[in-house]
């Protein structure tokens, strides 16, 4: 048995500080998030699409210091305080998706025993 544990002994994490982003464009948006207090660009995209849960990807994910300004490089690093806002956009993707022929999918699971459409 080692005599080093000390209940008194603290583990040093991150500081983190909690942040609004807003998410502006065509779905507006706004998103809590507790980040550490110096944080990268490429690091605030993908705790973005973490609390997202997926849904934005960090791809697509733009930011900026006012909304008429080019987006910042990921290298960037924030500088974050208590309560500080982020101004976020998310690009559309170049992909589009089609839609898929409803009919033609329903004609397929009628031919198949057992399948019902509800």
């Amino acid at each position: 048995m080692s005599g080093n544990f000390s209940p008194k002994k603290e583990v040093r994490g991150e500081v983190m500080v909690p942040i609004t982003i807003v998410q502006t464009g065509d779905h507006e948006s706004a998103y809590e998030l507790a980040v550490p207090a110096e944080c990268s660009v490429k690091n605030l995209k993908a705790r973005v699409e973490a609390e997202c849960q997926g849904l934005l990807k960090a791809d697509a994910l733009e930011f900026r210091q006012l909304e008429e300004e080019p987006p910042l490089a990921d290298s960037h690093v924030y500088h974050f305080t208590n309560g500080d806002l982020v101004i976020m956009n998310v690009r559309a993707s170049a992909a589009q998706v089609e839609a898929p022929n409803v009919q033609a999918l329903k004609n397929e699971l009628k031919k198949k025993k057992g399948c019902s459409i509800q």
